[in-house]
Formats: C-alpha cells, sequence, structure tokens
C-alpha cells in the first residue's frame, strides 16, 4: 500500500502519518502496520479497523468509459449539494505517488473534470477530496493505448 521513511532514531517518540489513497468503496477496511528496523527485523502493529459510513458523501465520482485512452479521460463528478465547492483532483499511481493535484471547483449536480496531465497506459487512482462534507472518494481507471 506504502511506504514512510523513518527517522532513524529510537531514542526520541516519531510521530507517522500515511494517507490510504485507495480505500475503495467498502464500509469496513483493516489496516496494520509493518515496522522495518535498521538490522532488517520488523515487528506487526494489531489490526485497526476503520468503519465508513455507506453513501455518507455528497459525491459520486466515475470515470466513464473505463478502461479510457490518453485524450479521452473525463472524470463525471454528481455533487449533490446545494452550493459550488472548491475540491482537488488528484491522480496517483498504483505505488501512491501523486502525479497530478489539480484544485477544482464543483457545481451542484453534474460536473465532467478534465485532468490537466496526459496519462501514459496503465493503472492510476484517481481521487476527488475536499472539506466539509465532500470528504474522499476514489476510483481505479485503465488506460490504454
Amino acid at each position: 500500500m506504502g511506504q514512510v521513511a523513518g527517522h532513524q532514531t529510537s531514542t526520541q517518540a516519531s510521530a507517522y502519518s500515511f494517507v490510504d489513497a485507495t480505500p475503495g468503496p467498502e464500509a469496513t477496511h483493516y489496516y496494520r502496520l509493518r515496522q522495518v528496523d535498521l538490522d532488517g527485523t520488523s515487528t506487526f502493529s494489531p489490526v485497526r479497523v476503520v468503519s465508513l459510513a455507506a453513501g455518507s458523501s455528497p459525491v459520486q465520482l466515475a470515470v466513464a468509459p473505463n478502461p479510457t485512452t490518453p485524450d479521452n479521460l473525463r472524470v463525471q463528478v454528481q455533487y449533490a449539494g446545494t452550493e459550488a465547492a472548491s475540491a482537488t483532483l488528484t491522480v496517483r499511481s498504483l505505488l501512491g505517488q501523486t502525479l497530478l493535484a489539480q484544485p477544482v471547483a464543483l457545481q451542484p449536480g453534474a460536473n465532467v473534470l478534465t485532468p490537466a496531465l496526459k496519462l501514459a497506459p496503465g493503472a492510476y487512482w484517481l481521487g476527488l477530496s475536499g472539506g466539509g462534507t465532500l470528504g474522499q472518494q476514489g476510483v481505479r481507471v485503465l488506460v490504454g493505448n
């Protein structure tokens, strides 16, 4: 899923964070951490359960067609809010590398977003996030030739 570089010290407490870029539509997610020491030994944390309220976001995100082509990538967003909202459209590789973080304005109703990035053939994660009740939505997309 991802990695966070360590601070390479055990004499001071360190805080780390990581955002799951691909949470998927499931309502319940299971996470655990693996810590690898400098000598190569590793330990695992207990499993943590995160439950998301189904249907709690006013945003529905889709890519159609999917698979798509580099010249035809369109992100369809249905926004159920009553006022315009600011959000960020992100494109990430499946390794979690952020390739694009594009500010967008959502209007109530149907929105079609075009990422300002021409993608090479492959698989990607498109996400839309915003403050307030927008939360975070995402979808995997396949880009062909």
